[in-house]
């Protein structure tokens, strides 16, 4: 099934950062690209525009058309690529959720800062909103601190964390089903919580012999997936690590010389079952790479 990438913008550079991705993920996979805004207003406000009242003879008229220019203007640089434009008007994150559930299959690409407390108003914040709402495979792109363009992306190398839960199993073919069209090497890797778990059984004095067993175990695991996704057409190499999960998994990226970090996430469901859906966003809030979010009951077919 075809997708549509999907890029929030608000206007300010920091959201454009996020357009160079969706670029390259769009003429990858052959999609048509949708960048949409949404003219900020109160709910009291939105509430009276949708009784129907004419918006070409009120302020709000100017601003939406303010907005389609802009967006225009960004289509207009991008030409010979299948892109279209949408403005809405209303509390931002609210029309964003609609908006995007309206999309058939759709992929967003978004820019975030990756803070953990973002400033109110951010492209950040809205990320945020959306990660918790929305079902869809989502790429958060980290801003650039400098605020210069963002140069084109070239994804080579994926870290796929996978924690041996099937929440983390079922994400696994929608997630290699998108990189599949960026055809990049994956690096699976596996974080045991050894902190956690020494907690639970030092009294035992059972620590050394659980991580052991742990390490045997989730490698001869690691190591099955690897030779699959190898059958795939995927170069794939994988590791087994311990520590904290969120800051293992962006070491590992870094000493991998990734490019993107891609895991599960719960969405819309709300649920921390599992180690990595608890995870994710402390990735985010950690490292500076693009990351794919996915949800296991996404059906990419």
């Amino acid at each position: 099934m075809s997708s549509t990438i999907v890029v929030p913008l608000d206007g300010s550079p920091a959201a454009e950062s996020a357009i160079p991705f969706a670029i390259l993920l769009a003429r990858r996979s052959n999609a048509p690209l949708m960048l949409t805004s949404v003219v900020a207003v109160s709910g009291e406000f939105a509430s009276w525009l949708n009784t129907g009242v004419d918006q070409s003879d009120s302020e709000i008229g100017a601003w939406v058309e303010d907005r389609r220019i802009y967006l225009t203007s960004l289509i207009d640089a991008l030409e010979g690529d299948d892109v279209h434009a949408h403005v809405s008007v209303g509390r931002p994150t609210n029309m964003l959720i609609e908006f995007i559930d309206s999309v058939e299959n759709p992929i967003v690409v978004i820019a975030s800062h990756g803070e953990a407390v973002p400033d109110e108003g951010s492209a950040g914040r809205h990320t945020f909103r959306l990660i918790h709402h929305l079902a869809c495979p989502m790429v958060i792109v980290p801003t650039r601190s400098d605020g210069g363009t963002q140069s084109m992306p070239d994804v080579t190398r994926v870290v796929l964390p996978l924690d041996g839960s099937e929440f983390s199993e079922a994400a696994l073919t929608a997630t290699t089903s998108i990189l599949g069209e960026l055809s990049p090497s994956l690096h699976l890797v596996h974080v045991i919580d050894n902190e956690s778990a020494g907690s639970r059984i030092a009294r035992q004095g059972l620590v050394g012999d659980y991580l052991e067993a742990a390490r045997e175990e989730r490698s001869t695991h690691l190591q099955e997936i690897a030779e699959t996704l190898t059958g795939r057409g995927f170069i794939t190499t994988w590791e087994v690590r311990e520590g904290p999960p969120a800051e293992q998994i962006a070491l590992a990226a870094t000493e991998a010389n990734a490019s993107m970090i891609a895991m599960p996430t719960h969405g819309r469901d709300g649920g921390a079952q599992t180690l990595l859906g608890s995870t994710a966003e402390a990735v985010l809030h950690i490292s500076r790479l693009p990351l794919l979010l996915v949800h296991p009951n996404e059906d990419r077919g």
